[in-house]
């Protein structure tokens, strides 16, 4: 940046378009307000498709500029809004990256989920986008934040980003949006799943494993999460599920404080993913003192370290048994709560944010 003293105010304009999705939205809603102080220096403009009370837009150099163009859509490359391509530096949350204007640009890129699951036809069209994606990135991008050390491999490995442009961000769970009730125990709350039902997810391995064990534990399985509304959707573990009996129930999506009771009370929660560019529902588990099980793949075992027990992702018979060691011992539930407890300690949204902000830092510099 220049020194001179009649040098214009830098701006940042981030699109915050997907602000009320799940995983994203918590890390737009939860990371940018925290990023925006520690650069006091820089105005702000949020642009998306409302206000909201996250974006602080009473605080000095905040503003909010609309942009009614659905994410993913057609309409976002035929009308980049003049806040985002006049910007010194536009930030995009995810890998849907417009062209036009003259900022500088960071992304996030969240994980490589297109490229690993392409067996439908939309799923193949998604495949071919993100490529294209990815190849806009490489040629305009300063700098990539990545959640995980794993997907940081994975774009270097491809050849997609060269190494000294990644930043590695993992996210954070923050137990205090849980609540604090600590009710009575539920025997009737036994294993848990958090995510929504796309094939990634491996849920049907959980499925299987669940009619090994479900007569030697107590408790129900509960999958908690969305059936519908996804690129691809796990259709044969709707099936199952349906046909299952009580001992199995989907409670579709919950509300925090919910969610918050339920794993406090919980045996375990079960993530058998095939892949995860991070895998946030291990920490979220952990920081509220629920004992965790999760396949040893993507960046799973790097979030979950040693705090957790692990699994190859498609062997029932192994995942069964870590689900009845669990189910059984007493003592071990205890050590992993600890261990758990301490493991989530190390991940916080400041520290998201200031490494965040480091890499915003140094794309300014090229401005």
């Amino acid at each position: 940046m220049s020194d001179s003293p009649h040098k214009q105010v830098p701006i940042i304009a981030v699109d915050v378009r997907m602000a009320q999705h799940s995983g994203i939205g918590r890390y737009i809603r939860e990371t940018m307000p925290r990023v925006r102080t520690r650069l006091p220096e820089v105005c702000w403009r949020w642009v998306g498709q409302a206000p909201a009370d996250w974006m602080q837009l009473t605080t000095p150099q905040t503003e909010f500029r609309e942009w009614a163009a659905p994410a993913y859509s057609w309409r976002e490359h035929l009308s980049t809004p003049p806040a985002l391509a006049e910007a010194s530096v536009r930030w995009i949350p995810h890998y849907n990256v417009t062209t036009g204007g003259r900022a500088r640009l960071m992304v996030t890129v969240h994980d490589l989920l297109p490229l690993r699951f392409t067996g439908n036809g939309r799923a193949q069209i998604r495949a071919w986008l993100f490529r294209a994606y990815l190849r806009r990135i490489r040629r305009t991008a300063a700098r990539v934040c990545v959640n995980s050390q794993f997907t940081a491999a994975e774009l270097a490995s491809l050849g997609q980003i060269p190494t000294e442009r990644i930043q590695v961000t993992p996210l954070a769970a923050d137990p205090t949006r849980f609540g604090t009730s600590t009710p009575l125990k539920d025997t009737n709350i036994g294993f848990v799943f958090l995510g929504n039902l796309k094939p990634h997810k491996n849920l049907e391995t959980l499925l299987a494993a669940w009619e090994q064990v479900a007569s030697l534990v107590p408790g129900r399985l509960l999958i908690v999460g969305q059936r519908t509304g996804f690129f691809t959707t796990d259709t044969r573990s709707q099936r199952r599920i349906d046909h299952m009996g009580e001992r199995v129930q989907f409670t579709g999506a919950i509300d925090d404080q919910a969610l918050g009771l339920l794993l406090r009370q919980a045996t375990a929660m079960v993530l058998p993913s095939l892949y995860e560019g991070f895998g946030l529902p291990v920490l979220e588990a952990m920081s509220v003192g629920c004992p965790v099980i999760a396949a040893n793949a993507g960046a799973l075992p790097e979030v979950g370290g040693a705090a957790a027990l692990y699994f190859p992702p498609q062997d029932t018979t192994a995942l069964a048994g870590q689900m009845l060691r669990t189910g059984r011992d007493e003592a071990l539930r205890a050590q992993l709560r600890q261990a758990g407890l301490a493991r989530a300690s190390l991940f916080t949204w400041d520290k998201t944010a200031e490494l965040t902000a480091q890499a915003l830092r140094q794309v300014l510099d090229q401005v």
